[in-house]
Order: C-alpha cells, then sequence, then structure tokens
C-alpha cells in the first residue's frame, strides 16, 4: 500500500472529493462508480452520480450526485460480494 496522502470528503451526500490516491476508474454509470486507489478498490452508489473533476496526473476525482455508500476493498473480487448486502440493507 503506497504511503501517498489520500482523503476523502463526503460533503452533505450530494459530493465527494478524493484528494490523492486515484489511480484508475474502471466503470461508471449514474449509480455506481468504480474508482482503483493507492488504498484499494472504492465503490461510490448512488443516483445521478456525475464524475464532475478527473486528474489522474494528481490522483484526484470530484463527484456530484446523491450518495448511498462508499465502500473500500481489497480487490475487484471481494467488492462483488458486497453488493448483494447493500443491496439488502437499502431495500
Amino acid at each position: 500500500m503506497s504511503e501517498q496522502n489520500h482523503r476523502v470528503v463526503l460533503e452533505k451526500r450530494n459530493r465527494l472529493e478524493i484528494e490523492g490516491g486515484v489511480l484508475h476508474v474502471h466503470n461508471f454509470d449514474s449509480s455506481r462508480i468504480t474508482v482503483e486507489t493507492s488504498y484499494g478498490f472504492l465503490d461510490l452508489f448512488g443516483e445521478g452520480l456525475n464524475i464532475e473533476e478527473l486528474n489522474l496526473e494528481q490522483g484526484s476525482m470530484s463527484v456530484s450526485g446523491s450518495f448511498s455508500g462508499v465502500i473500500y476493498s481489497e480487490s475487484r473480487g471481494v467488492k462483488g460480494r458486497g453488493k448483494g448486502i447493500l443491496k439488502k440493507m437499502l431495500k
């Protein structure tokens, strides 16, 4: 795991800022964004999600929308299992 600074700020559940550590956006749509960071994979869940800014050189991004969940996992395989649990919790 990298020692790079990494900060995630969620403001009023409608804007999320990640400063440092963003390596790659694996997939995104209006309800889910999967980001690879220097601290593992980060899944963002919600409605109307939109990537406002993305700067891979600085490792930062800004996302707007209505957030319902933010989950870290060590690998992409682990995040798949958590999806069922999240769906059950949100019903």
